[in-house]
Formats: structure tokens, sequence, C-alpha cells
């Protein structure tokens, strides 16, 4: 099919979900649900026998019922109504089916992918929880952000897309589309991955993986992707437990671990093992533009953790480069005083005489260095370590982040935050510190600026990041 022909199937003008229902946690709810308070302006058809209306709308017995043609079918029936249901779309103009269902056997499998091909309409699926599309306002979870993004992602998985999307969206994320694929019985990664790398609304491409049905033409299409979009590859069933997981879960062969590495290096696609580093990969590459080389201006914080930062960025190759005399001078000439040995990169802000930092010379001093045609990037840590009551540590913190938020409009060099937070929530989260660094997160996200939750993820991303530049440029 061509890119074209996929497309029209993403951006479907009528949706009709057999095996609709009003009775939680059904399937059947749960998309009927979705498409009626998410905000999808197309026609939305329920389709169950037993109910005449459902969500205030018209419920049909069958889709041979519905009087106008539907271009997408979600099935939450069991696999054995599946060969049917692709029967019951002859005539109704169908494009594409998404099957939820995950009890597809061999015999169900061929059977609704030879009526499926017979009528030219192609299947999502099984197995999956099918498309999120928000610039056609349709969507698998009715909460999910409204505004569209230049983030295209597949999922080889049904759950996952769920809580990808929505930490992802909390870094600040917004998505094309996200196709969740599940056994990918016809619409397969190698198909995915062609169709986002012509789609002029994705620029970066991010997929979880299990394996993949055609290897050689899904490596063809990566290596023909990252010459102009970057690839974030999750490749899940590294071990030989987990091999045996996916090959339960969506029947994918994982393959040689060793083979997809060295395949996945040869096409230069950015490999990660961790959702998180998924997720931190896709915040670098959506707010961090390509770097023109390896030096680094830093706010470290305090001493202990500008230790830590210069050993983390360090180790990521890039070079802390020393402070020139001109950005000492002109520090002296703002901030008259006796002592300015504290004057370093990484800057050690626990080291900076209280007046001056109250007058924000630590941002000018990150501002001077990146003046410096040797520095490339400069990196901001806030620091969150002081001792303080609860309206000076505030006070503190606010700061911080509004000298960060003023800076990004003054540097033309980029700017990397990192706000230590919790990944996964606290046990303390009604703490008010936690609710202050909360608050303060969502200034930075607002203003696009990229989060990270730790010095580490921070360093390694982002070298991920510049390797992936340099083996694109020389390449």
């Amino acid at each position: 099919m061509s890119f074209h022909q996929l497309n029209r199937s993403f951006n479907p003008r009528s949706v009709a979900v057999v095996g609709a229902s009003d009775t939680p946690p059904a399937w059947g709810h749960a998309y009927m649900y979705g498409c009626t308070r998410y905000g999808y302006q197309g026609r939305v058809y329920p389709v169950n026998p037993r109910r005449e209306e459902l969500f205030g709308l018209k419920c049909y017995p069958s889709l041979q019922a519905i009087p106008d043609s539907v271009d997408y079918v979600i099935c939450c029936l069991a696999a054995a109504k599946a060969p049917d249901i692709i029967s019951a779309c002859h005539g109704k103009g169908v494009k594409m089916v998404h099957f939820i269902a995950m009890d597809f056997d061999q015999d169900i499998t061929g059977e609704t992918l030879r009526r499926a091909r017979a009528l030219g309409i192609r299947i999502l699926g099984p197995n999956c929880l099918g498309l999120y599309n928000p610039g056609a306002g349709i969507s698998f979870a009715y909460d999910f952000p409204r505004e569209s993004g230049k983030v295209g992602l597949f999922l080889q998985s049904g759950g996952i897309p769920n809580q990808l999307v929505r930490y992802a969206a909390a870094r600040g994320i917004r998505f094309s589309k996200v196709l969740s694929y599940g056994n990918g019985d016809d619409i397969n990664e190698a198909e995915l991955l062609e169709y986002f790398r012509d789609d002029p609304e994705t620029e970066v491409i991010a997929c979880y993986l299990e394996g993949a049905r055609d290897g050689r033409r899904f490596f063809q299409a990566l290596r023909e992707t990252t010459v102009s979009k970057p690839v974030i590859v999750l490749k899940a069933g590294r071990s030989t437990a987990g091999a045996r997981a996916a090959a339960s879960h969506t029947a994918a062969l994982s393959g040689s671990q060793s083979t997809w590495d060295s395949a996945l290096k040869q096409a230069n696609a950015v490999q990660v093992t961790t959702l998180e580093e998924l997720t931190d990969m896709m915040v670098a590459f959506s707010f961090i533009p390509p770097l023109e080389g390896r030096g680094l201006g830093m706010i470290g914080g305090s001493g202990g953790r500008s230790v830590l930062s210069a050993d983390a960025w360090g180790e990521a190759g890039f070079d802390i480069v020393t402070v020139p005399p001109n950005v000492t001078e002109e520090i002296k000439r703002q901030f008259p005083g006796d002592d300015y040995s504290w004057v370093k990169n990484p800057l050690d802000v626990s080291a900076i005489p209280l007046p001056d930092l109250l007058g924000g010379v630590e941002t000018v001093v990150l501002q001077l260095m990146g003046g410096n045609p040797h520095v490339d990037l400069l990196a901001f840590n806030i620091a969150v370590e002081a001792p303080f009551e609860q309206e000076i540590w505030t006070s503190m913190l606010e700061r911080q982040v509004s000298n960060a938020l003023r800076m990004k409009g003054e540097v033309d060099k980029p700017l990397v935050m990192v706000l230590p937070l919790p990944a996964y929530g606290s046990e303390e989260l009604d703490n008010w510190r936690w609710q202050v660094l909360s608050r303060q997160k969502t200034r930075l996200v607002t203003a696009h600026l990229p989060l990270f939750l730790s010095i580490n993820q921070a360093a390694t991303s982002v070298g991920r990041l510049a390797r992936y530049w340099e083996r694109r440029n020389s390449l």
C-alpha cells in the first residue's frame, strides 16, 4: 500500500465500533468512550444488535445496516468473529479494521487475512490498542493530549502505549501519530517505518519492537530513514527469558541480539534498552538541535553534584571547557568582590558568595560561557540541595527556573535542564517539596526546554544524540 493509501486509513472520516457497549471495563465501552469524549469530529457508528442507542448515538445491528460508508472499523469481539467481520465490510468502503482480541490462532488469522486481501482491506493488529492521531481527533485513550507534535511512535504492544504516551507527554512530547500494532499480521513494523519515513508531519521516529516479520525489509527501510530522520529503537526480548515472553505475547521471533545490535549500529539507529531511555531520547531529539561539537558549559549545582556532573558528561564524550579569562574579568566587573576562585566549569553554586548568588551571578557565568566559540552546549542543574525552610527554598528554586527561562531567549546555544524528580511518582507526592518541584517542572516543559530527571539521564541521552548527528554527517 502506498503512503497516501495508508495515510487515508490513519485519518478516517468515519469509525464503526463493533461490539460497542456501555458497560465498563468492556473494550466496546472503552473505545466508544474514547471516540465520543476525545473530540473526534467524524461520524461514529456503534454496532451492537442488542442495543438501539449507545452514548447518545443510534446503534446498528451490523456493519451492513449502517447507511453510509465506514473508513475505520474497531472490532471489540472475540477472534472467532474476525473472518465474518471482514466479510461484513463488503461494499462499505472500509479501509482498515483494527482487531483488539489476542486469541487469534493460525486458522483464524489465515482466513481473516485471505478475506481482507480479497476486499482490499488492511488489518491493524490483532492484540493491540490501535490508532492515536491527535490531528484527526482519534485516540484509544480519551485523555491523551489533543495537540499534534513531531514524534511518530509505533509499538508491538498493547499496554505500553498508554504508559509511554502519558509519561512522554508530561515531558512536553507531542505526537504526530502513535500506532499500536500488536501481532502485526498485516501492517507490521517495516511498513510503519516506511510510513513515518515519508510522513511530512513526523520529524522523529520512535519504536518498541519484540521482533521483525520481515527483517530484510525493516533494516533496508531503517538505513533509508536515518539519513533524514532519527529513529530510536527499543528492542525487547534481548534475553532468553525475554525472547520466550515475546514469542508468547505477540508471536514475535526476537532473533539474535548480537545481530540486532550490529544491524542497528550499521543503520545509525539510536538504540535504547528501557522505556525511560526511550522517553529521554524523544525529549533530546525534539528539543535539542543538531550539535556542532562537544564543548560544554555547565551550572553543576552543589559541589557534589558538580563533580558527578563532570564525570557523567565527560564519560559521555563531552569536553568540560575551561572558563576563559574574559568570563572571569566580566564577572569581576559586574560583581565586585575579593574572591573569584569559584568561577569554574562546572560552576559550584554552593561556593558563590550569597549576595552574588541572589543576584543571579550563576546565570551570568553560563551566558558568558555560551558566547565562547568552544562551547556548543549549556547544561543547567537546578540546585535542590539547600537545607532551608519552605519559603526560602521555594524562592531559590523559582529564581533558578526563572533565570533559565530568561536565558533560553538570550543565548543561541542549546540549553539542557536537569531537575531531580521521581520518575514514576513517590509515596511522598503530597510533600510540599515534591509539589514545588512539580510546578517548576511544568514551567520548564511549557517553555519547550529539554528536561531530564537526573544528571546521568541528561548526559547519556545527549551523548547518544551527538553520536547520531556525527555519524549522519560523516555518512
